[in-house]
């Protein structure tokens, strides 16, 4: 049913020849995918019939095959691929998948107890919020984390669908379907492999859940309400600033040797601020008494000139200062250096993120070869419904005849 793209063919991947059949869904199951097939994992997208067009645009390195589950012939399809999968990923609700004969414990058996069946959900798969529906915001709301992002007093910020969705689903399923890929190596069985994005991103927030409890002991500037803390936007030396033409920077000098930095190249950059009697100094870095009068300082100095002065200005330097990048203005290589050192690494819409991490020996497919490789918009950021159907049916074992039979039946669609 697999085969090896033209893309992977070129170079050994750390997941060549892994079989992944993923269901067609949005965002964390597409994102899971995406990132097993950037690392060289064969993965076939299973499509609705019916439709010709997908929005989900993590598709790349992928192919699909459009299927109609309802029908008996559909059924059948889906079980032998299944069958000779290494990994299923389920993005629906539990059920769904069970009712067409596909499901963890029919996976099992149709594998010979080999296929890591991954399942993504939204709320955990058992409990009150089980059979309902939801998108990331609620996903996000009811792990913890969400309360924590928010200014004081007023109400938490949405982080767009980054912890929810992609971090705390999308990632989380990948890395389990790679842990389990490791186990299986050693015990020759596959498993299943549970996600959901309220524990996900519960995970993903250890670090700052624990710091924040009171019986840490870490002192002040930890534990207090949100949007009070260091890492939360209420120190003035952890914060964003505006500048002059209206963008920001970033200040993150938290050690006492590059605050001394940050504050020594500030009182040498010729900007006079709006309260030159006042100095900051290393002995009142932590001082929370003066973190307003700190705060108003460093507003007053940054609003005087552009990001990008202040960018070239701090540019190697361990003063720990950066600039606010829109998307657009990040380069092919994921850096953005603007018009520092002479440089502008700028185009119309920006690069298309790389792969991470990095692997020395066997790195992952480049995003940028993928896109370049299409002649169209369409080509390199959708994925059409059964556009390999016929190619992953003759792998699959059916003859010319058996596909024509399907196809004019509408049981798949290509």
């Amino acid at each position: 049913m697999f085969k090896s793209s033209v893309l992977h063919a070129a170079k050994r991947l750390p997941l060549t020849g892994v079989k992944v059949l993923e269901f067609g869904g949005l965002a964390p199951g597409p994102y899971a995918g995406m990132i097993l097939a950037d690392f060289g994992a064969d993965v076939v997208r299973v499509d609705r019939t019916g439709i010709s067009y997908n929005r989900d645009q993590l598709t790349r390195n992928k192919r699909s095959i459009a299927i109609n589950a309802k029908s008996d012939g559909g059924k059948e399809v889906l079980q032998r691929l299944a069958a000779s999968s290494d990994v299923i990923i389920d993005p629906f609700r539990p059920g769904v998948l069970e009712r067409l004969g596909v499901g963890p414990k029919d996976c099992e058996r149709l594998s010979e107890g080999k296929a890591i069946f991954a399942r993504l959900t939204g709320y955990r798969s058992q409990g009150p919020y089980s059979k309902m529906a939801g998108h990331d915001l609620n996903y996000l709301a009811l792990s913890g984390v969400l309360a924590t992002i928010r200014p004081p007093g007023l109400p938490p910020i949405p982080p767009n669908n980054y912890m929810g969705d992609y971090a705390g689903g999308g990632l989380m399923c990948a890395l389990g379907v790679m842990m389990a890929l490791f186990e299986r190596s050693v015990s020759g069985l596959g498993q299943l492999v549970e996600a959901d994005m309220v524990t996900g991103a519960r995970y993903i927030g250890t670090g700052p859940f624990l710091r924040a409890r009171p019986d840490a002991n870490l002192g002040p500037g930890w534990a207090e309400p949100a949007g009070q803390n260091v890492l939360d936007g209420g120190c003035p030396f952890y914060a964003l600033y505006p500048c002059a033409d209206g963008q920001f920077v970033s200040i993150a000098p938290l050690e006492e040797k590059f605050y001394a930095e940050f504050i020594e190249l500030l009182a040498k950059s010729g900007v006079t601020a709006d309260d030159p009697g006042f100095a900051p100094s290393k002995a009142a870095q932590h001082d929370r008494q003066e973190w307003p009068a700190l705060r108003a300082h460093y507003a007053s100095i940054f609003k005087q000139k552009t990001r990008d002065e202040w960018a070239t200005y701090f540019l190697h330097t361990d003063a720990c200062v950066a600039p606010v990048l829109e998307p657009h203005e990040i380069g092919p290589d994921g850096e953005g250096l603007l018009e520092v050192d002479g440089q502008r690494a700028w185009s119309e819409h920006g690069g298309i993120p790389e792969p991470a991490p990095s692997l020395a020996r066997t790195p992952a497919l480049r995003a940028s070869d993928w896109y370049q490789s299409k002649a169209t918009p369409a080509e390199q950021y959708f994925l059409t419904p059964g556009a390999h159907t016929k190619e992953i049916l003759q792998a699959a074992g059916y003859s010319e005849g058996q596909i024509a039979e399907m196809l004019a039946a509408k049981v798949v669609q290509g």
